[in-house]
């Protein structure tokens, strides 16, 4: 289905066929579909006489129509669709040019826009696990403490880092962290955000209203670290904290804190025992 936004207006214009305008999209034998898998513009000078005119649209006093396709931008395709009303009139050469100026100047913003959004999603990914970055993970703790959200924060360690680098070379620690990028986006939902704040440290923010409980969350979390091992990284551990905002009046770094102070336990134990204890020990909180 198309979704159809209405740019400009004469003020003149009725409601009637302002309201058809948002039907174009439910309409795929008309001919506002036919431009989508062109490049070239289409006019139309007597609409009413076209085979594939609507009659609905001729009823309420369309005389003709050009359709200018724009591109593709971020997954979906643009359109510019210019209407003229009760005028029996048709395009002439400076009606076209300008249509086609306007055309380039829109595609030259959607450009720019695709630019800028490319630059930001460059910007906040850490170019190794493909996670976000700390900066992206600054802001996103901004936004949490601006809207008072609940939400749940994972701090993961990965025990075994330093001493793969030391015994195998920082290429294959490389190759872990990469992998292990991989893997969280795979075990967990698109709307978690993920985000790499430290050598070997990440952290997952969960938010409300879908925060899963706490078996699920060790699933997960066994899941990634079984799939590690798979990929011979044997000697890897993952220390996890866990920490709720909940309704309590607190800031987001507060609670991140409280994640990365349980992480630090478990990860003691973890360095007092390494045959025994679960790498996924969280709060109960987070239940």
């Amino acid at each position: 289905m198309l979704r159809i936004a209405t740019a400009w207006h004469r003020p003149q214009t009725g409601a009637a066929f302002l309201s058809e305008i948002h039907t174009l999209g439910q309409e795929r034998h008309g001919l506002t579909w036919q431009p989508l898998t062109e490049t070239a513009p289409l006019f139309i000078d007597q609409y009413a006489e076209h085979a594939r005119a609507l009659p609905r649209w001729v009823d309420l006093g369309l005389q003709a129509a050009a359709w200018l396709p724009l591109g593709d931008y971020e997954g979906a395709r643009y359109l510019l669709l210019v209407t003229r009303l009760d005028q029996a009139q048709a395009w002439q050469d400076g009606d076209r040019a300008l249509m086609q100026a306007a055309e380039q100047l829109i595609q030259q913003a959607l450009d720019r826009q695709t630019r800028l959004q490319q630059i930001k999603q460059v910007a906040s990914l850490d170019p190794l696990t493909q996670l976000g970055n700390r900066w992206a993970f600054d802001a996103a703790l901004l936004q949490l403490d601006s809207t008072g959200q609940d939400f749940a924060a994972l701090m993961l360690d990965i025990d075994g880092l330093k001493r793969l680098n030391d015994r195998e070379g920082h290429a294959r620690g490389d190759q872990l962290l990469a992998t292990f990028g991989q893997l969280l986006k795979r075990e967990f939902r698109l709307s978690d955000e993920m985000y790499r704040v430290g050598g070997d440290e990440v952290v997952i923010l969960l938010r409300q209203p879908h925060l899963p409980g706490t078996a699920e969350l060790e699933r997960r979390l066994h899941a990634v670290l079984s799939a590690l091992k798979a990929a011979e990284f044997t000697d890897i551990d993952i220390s996890v904290g866990g920490a709720q905002r909940g309704s309590r009046a607190v800031s987001a770094a507060t609670v991140i804190e409280e994640a990365d102070a349980q992480m630090y336990r478990v990860k003691r134990q973890h360095h007092g025992d390494r045959s025994g204890g679960h790498p996924t020990q969280l709060e109960r909180r987070l239940s």
